[in-house]
């Protein structure tokens, strides 16, 4: 090798040192992103509430999708730097515990409220014991969005059927009695659920959705509990379990 190349390629490992790690930069980043964003998203509403003067049709439409995207984009970008969080090791959760039918409750009126342009009927069957289980609510609550922003923008299900069951402990994959947490949605055209988690194929499942259903998976295993999708004939059933207080 000739003198020059050896002389650029130490040139290029002495850059390499003054480069930030990966968990920086988008960290760093985010915030450039962040910001304009959220200003498109909130001159979209504005402009969509009419406050400000009619729309026809089709300024509707096309401030609809101008809002639909960068609410999407944003969201990505935050399943982004968790997903850094996540790897660097920086993202705290505690085990506290959680009543699970008013922790349902609150989530199911929070998703009907996102959802409320599609005609889906949400059946929720409570347990008729008041469990609680240990986990972390808040991350808990990302594992529930996360999931539901994803089956919604796959497929459209008729029919969402939510239940709680106590699995006993000779039962559990670990030495407790856990909870299972059971999301049923029905309908047509279900996706295979294995596409959900893989990275290294060719898949027409946006890389957002895969990225945020990997984090709950993380996050239901973090919190000493399991996730898992199961595909039968005209249904996608999503199980969380955790471990009761």
């Amino acid at each position: 090798m000739g003198a020059g190349c050896k002389k650029r390629e130490k040139s290029v490992s002495s850059l390499l040192n003054f480069i930030p790690d990966t968990n920086a930069i988008v960290s760093e980043l985010s915030h450039d992103f962040r910001s304009p964003l959220n200003s498109m998203i909130g001159f979209s509403e504005i402009l969509l509430s009419e406050r400000i003067g009619k729309l026809i049709p089709e300024q509707k439409k096309q401030l609809g999708i101008i809002l639909k995207r960068s609410s999407e984009l944003l969201n990505t970008l935050d399943h982004l730097v968790e997903y850094c969080r996540v790897i660097q090791s920086e993202t705290e959760l505690r085990r506290n515990p959680i009543a699970i039918h008013p922790f349902l409750c609150s989530e199911i009126d929070n998703i009907q409220r996102s959802m409320h342009e599609k005609e889906i009927h949400i059946l929720y069957t409570p347990a008729k014991i008041s469990y609680r289980v240990l986990g972390d609510e808040q991350k808990l609550q990302l594992v529930l969005e996360q999931i539901f922003e994803g089956v919604l923008s796959l497929f459209k299900p008729s029919k969402i059927h939510i239940n709680v069951k106590e699995i006993p402990e000779e039962k559990a994959f670990a030495s407790r009695a856990h909870l299972r947490i059971g999301l049923i949605f029905s309908g047509a055209w279900i996706m295979d659920p294995e596409e959900l988690f893989m990275w290294n194929v060719k898949s027409n499942i946006p890389g957002r959705v895969r990225f945020g259903m990997l984090l709950s998976r993380f996050y239901m295993a973090m919190m000493g509990g399991e996730m898992s999708v199961n595909r039968t004939k005209g249904r996608l059933e999503v199980n969380l379990i955790l471990c009761k207080e």
